[in-house]
């Protein structure tokens, strides 16, 4: 090939690297731009959910912080974004943005990591878990009216107190249940949905209605003689007036215990607003620190109390109705060393009472 004929090739060479460079200057600063475009869109939220936060608009912060994570994804902003939720009273999604944070930060011995973890073990304490056991596994899951995603073998995490679940599915009966949770207690559920082509219905059978109504005199008004006929009995018997007596206390008992754990509760809220205010000093935090530990623990002991007491009076409620139902007030057996004792119990899992003697 001559001289001449190298020419168009060289210049054709030539043409395709600065169309090359060309195209990768284009691309790299397009792309440099997007992410410059990007930080500045999260700067403009962060600074945004700062301001709204400082005025009490939290609902208004989460907005703002989570458009500004979602812009530039920053471990830092998962931390406001839970303060918001906390401050909203949400420690569910509080508690999981402070460990996603831990999750996207390698280094957990910074004074700020130590913070979050504190914060970690405070929420726990605030949320409970459900272990669902669901049939079918896609069961639909509502909680308080509101659907509920599930993650596979994760257990569902509720604030805690009192909520409603629906669980439904196609082709099933739906079933609704309510919940009494503690925080930083575990539950397991295990429920299993009906066919709905094997629902039946919970009405009387009608002839069972109509031998109730018409078997013989069963129906007929009872007389003045048969209803003043009662040879001077009377339903409230020694046992009753006994069992009725420790049930009262029980429920007495179990009032006031509750009431104490309410005010610890209280307490520890105090104490956990106290721990958190900058104004103070670091000695003061701390001392309110170790007076919300006090206050948690106490408040956990007279609740476990309380509801050994309360379930102690629905035992106690159940032998009263017992004694008034089926004792004789003209024959009463005298007291013996078998006699019918109610002995409650506490273990590491709950408590519960234990009936021994006969009656």
């Amino acid at each position: 090939m001559n001289r001449t004929t190298q020419r168009p090739f060289r210049l054709a060479a030539r043409v395709a690297v600065f169309a090359a460079l060309l195209l990768g200057a284009t691309v790299f600063g397009s792309t440099a731009h997007a992410q410059s475009s990007d930080r500045g869109a999260a700067r403009l939220q962060f600074d945004a959910g700062v301001e709204r936060f400082s005025r009490g608009d939290y609902r208004g912060a989460l907005d703002a912080f989570l458009g500004a994570y979602n812009a530039k994804p920053h471990p830092l902003v998962r931390i406001n974004i839970a303060s918001c939720y906390e401050k909203l009273d949400d420690p569910v999604n509080a508690l999981s943005n402070y460990e996603d944070f831990l999750d996207e930060t390698p280094d957990h011995s910074t004074p700020k990591a130590k913070e979050v973890e504190r914060a970690v073990r405070r929420l726990k304490r605030q949320v409970a878990e459900v272990n669902l056991t669901l049939s079918p596994a896609d069961a639909t899951v509502r909680v308080d009216g509101t659907p509920v995603s599930l993650s596979p073998g994760a257990p569902l995490r509720l604030k805690e107190g009192s909520h409603s679940l629906e669980f439904s599915a196609d082709g099933y009966v739906s079933e609704s249940k309510s919940i009494d949770l503690r925080g930083g207690k575990s539950e397991a559920m295990n429920i299993a949905l009906l066919p709905s082509e094997g629902a039946t219905g919970m009405g009387v059978e009608p002839g069972l209605a109509a031998g109730v109504a018409g078997d013989g005199d069963a129906g007929a008004l009872t007389t003045s003689d048969e209803t003043d006929d009662d040879g001077g009995s009377t339903i409230f018997t020694p046992r009753v007036l006994i069992a009725g007596g420790v049930t009262l206390a029980l429920v007495v008992g179990g009032a006031v215990t509750g009431a104490m754990a309410l005010s610890a509760k209280s307490d520890f809220n105090e104490a956990v607003d106290r721990s958190n205010d900058g104004s103070l000093s670091v000695e003061d935090r701390r001392s309110a620190y170790s007076d919300g530990r006090d206050a948690s623990d106490r408040a956990d002991t007279l609740s476990l109390v309380s509801d050994i007491l309360f379930g102690a009076a629905v035992v106690g409620a159940g032998l009263t109705l017992y004694f008034a139902l089926t004792e004789d007030g003209d024959e009463q057996a005298p007291a013996t060393a078998n006699a019918l004792r109610f002995t409650p119990y506490v273990h590491a899992n709950g408590a519960g009472a234990v009936l021994s003697g006969s009656l």
